[in-house]
């Protein structure tokens, strides 16, 4: 679970910025807790501002050293970070960018961070401790700065950290070391384990995937989106063989060009070849390594559940081996399928969301029920294209999931009739403004608990009325048309 996160001097973000899921002194709502080890942590929080004011930058802080920590950021852009926010403070644009975690798992609590140079993207400097009673116990500290130190913990180690300083590896330490076996560390796994598997960022923009143990999972979604009124009664499968044939395909294919519908299976057909199972051109650019995962996980009697803003697919594996079936929902009492790509962009969201409350892992996920209770679910504009009424049931619904499963769900919103104490706790509230600062517009990021006397039965009402701040201030059209 995530305890906290830092970040400072990264993109509207120019002085550190702290969040944290530590619950308050509140005794309203105590289902939305999770206590751990005596730490009670929050399930959810809900941060407001208004437009530019830099929350989606606090999204993007979150899936940015996500990515930098993985070494999953492809294509590479341009090595560097956009200066545009950064007003014309040059130390501001120089110094490292700055991102801190603080999470529990696998029992343990754990300070993970790293600093990144805007210039070069190059990670400059990474830590690892363990939190052992309130007290910090390093695992490792790299500075790769010009005449930075390194150590590690662990003499065993000491070659390890010696060849990854010398290679001038571009990779996080985290990952460097997880991508050996051989050479892993258990702390140092447990905590790659979690950015991996556990840290969730929802983007309309990327590919989704989700793992799922549960086969009755697209009648439970069926279940949710008749509840949220959306018109679907039911679905359709259709294999993937049956909606595109490989002679249509190799008529139009460029010569020469690798055919993206057909990955092997691991079986062999009675002939004694190995058995193609065809795979839609919207995940051809998968590699082959996440492709060998996907036919691993429904080879352990998972499913795959695969969607994009045009289509959705399920694989799994039947007597016959891996099939891939495309999903279609039944709208009406005449039961008229509709395509995913089809259903309005609200539905889609909201498909992609009950996605992620159900799945039980991410693609690396574990197969194991007992390891399926860390899961960080972040994701920007909560509200994006659903009704309001729908907003507020998905977050009862979010928060009605077993306690057990210790989900957390991150989210920005300008959704204002979610300052309800029926619905969400006060310590769950975040704003984020920009106040001026010598002209420059850097975003703060601060708590409803900072304030003396959050207390008012309608904090939905105190907000708009601008008491906590992270609102727009909206000139008069008077004053507007004075300008010219």
């Amino acid at each position: 679970m995530l305890v906290g996160f830092n970040v400072g001097n990264y993109l509207s973000i120019k002085e550190m910025q702290r969040f944290s899921m530590v619950a308050g002194d509140h005794e309203e709502l105590p289902g939305h807790i999770c206590n751990v080890e005596g730490l009670g942590l929050l399930r959810g929080s809900f941060i407001y501002g208004s437009n530019a004011s830099g929350k989606s930058n606090f999204i993007r802080a979150f899936k940015y050293s996500r990515e930098m920590i993985l070494d999953e950021r492809r294509p590479k852009q341009e090595k560097s970070i956009p200066q545009s926010y950064r007003g014309k403070d040059d130390n501001y644009s120089t110094s490292p960018c700055y991102f801190e975690y603080n999470i529990y798992t696998s029992g343990e609590f754990y300070s993970y961070g790293i600093e990144i140079d805007p210039m070069t993207e190059r990670i400059v400097g990474e830590w690892l401790y363990q939190m052992i009673d309130g007290a910090e116990d390093m695992i490792y500290s790299i500075d790769r700065n010009e005449g930075g130190t390194s150590k590690i913990a662990f003499p065993s180690m000491d070659h390890i950290l010696k060849e990854y300083i010398e290679s001038d590896d571009s990779r996080s330490f985290l990952t460097y070391v997880s991508s050996f076996k051989e050479r892993d560390n258990e702390e140092i796994r447990q905590v790659h384990r979690w950015f991996k598997q556990s840290l969730v960022i929802l983007s309309s923009e990327n590919k989704e995937i989700s793992i799922l143990n549960r086969k009755e999972f697209l009648d439970r979604l069926v279940f949710y989106l008749k509840h949220l009124d959306t018109g679907i009664v039911g679905y359709e499968r259709n294999r993937v063989d049956e909606i595109k044939k490989r002679s249509e395909y190799n008529r139009n294919r460029p010569s020469g060009s690798k055919d993206p519908y057909v990955f092997i299976n691991d079986e062999t057909s009675s002939d004694g070849s190995k058995k193609k199972v065809r795979i839609p051109d919207e995940y051809s650019e998968f590699d082959q390594d996440t492709i060998d995962k996907i036919v691993k996980t429904v080879n352990e009697g998972r499913r795959c559940i695969l969607y994009s803003n045009e289509d959705m697919f399920e694989f799994y594996k039947d007597e016959t081996g891996v099939i891939c079936d495309e999903i279609s929902f039944l709208h009406g009492k005449r039961s008229f399928p509709v395509k995913f790509k089809d259903e309005s962009q609200g539905t889609r969201r909201l498909i992609q969301m009950l996605s992620m409350f159900e799945m039980t892992s991410p693609l690396d996920g574990p197969s194991s029920e007992d390891e399926l209770a860390d899961r960080t679910l972040i994701m920007d504009e909560l509200e994006c294209s659903i009704h309001t009424l729908a907003t507020l049931d998905l977050i009862r619904i979010f928060y009605n999931r077993p306690e057990s499963e210790r989900s957390q769900l991150i989210a920005t919103t300008h959704e204002s009739r979610l300052l309800n104490q029926e619905l969400i706790r006060k310590d769950e509230v975040w704003f984020v403004d920009v106040p001026e600062d010598g002209g420059e517009r850097a975003s703060s990021l601060y708590s409803l608990e900072s304030f003396d006397d959050p207390d008012e039965s309608f904090i939905d009402i105190a907000y708009l009325e601008g008491k906590y701040g992270g609102i727009p201030f909206l000139r008069t059209l008077d004053d507007q048309e004075d300008d010219y």
